[in-house]
């Protein structure tokens, strides 16, 4: 079973190769996780988070090499070092957003990905740059701001939800 996987792994992290020579990232992107999900490697790792850096995806790509040392335990010096270089790197192009919500149960997306549901547990990690914040609850007018996130940096974005005066319901009929 471990030799299929390994099998499988190594098709899809070949077509990730291919893909990287004609700088299709995104689609090696995929083909380098889903030969990390069938069977991790350290290059299947570092290879996802190569096409996440040139995808401007600072802040993934961090979470992924992080973990880093956790899964993968014997790793020579050389490749440690240049690990902990591109964690270094990294960090310098992800900042936080500490969304702070004024009701609890609220739905929190940041560039229409799911972040959670307030309060939030901590600071939102996100790549440096403009983000789109939205905070939305049923019964209360939804929330929307832009922000701009410096490297290594922080925003606080206070959501205050205004609850509905007004409600119906809409009945259509063919």
């Amino acid at each position: 079973v471990v030799d299929d996987k390994k099998k499988e792994a190594r098709v899809h992290f070949e077509r990730g190769q291919k893909l990287v020579e004609e700088q299709a990232w995104e689609a090696a992107l995929a083909e380098f996780l889903k030969s990390r999900e069938t069977f991790p490697t350290r290059g299947n790792t570092q290879n996802a988070a190569v096409c996440l850096r040139k995808l401007h995806r600072f802040d993934e790509a961090l979470d992924l090499l992080e973990r880093f040392d956790q899964d993968f335990k014997e790793v020579p010096p050389q490749d440690r070092a240049a690990v902990d270089q591109e964690v270094k790197a990294l960090r310098a192009l992800v900042g936080r957003i500490d969304v702070r919500v004024s009701e609890a149960g609220a739905a929190v997306r940041i560039d229409e990905k799911e972040r959670g549901v307030a309060p939030l547990a901590g600071p939102v990690r996100v790549s440096a740059g403009s983000h789109l914040v939205r905070v939305f609850r049923e019964g209360f007018l939804p929330f929307e701001q832009r922000v701009d996130v410096p490297g290594e940096g922080s925003v606080l974005v206070e959501a205050k939800l205004a609850a509905l005066t007004q409600s119906g319901r809409l009945k259509v009929n063919e």
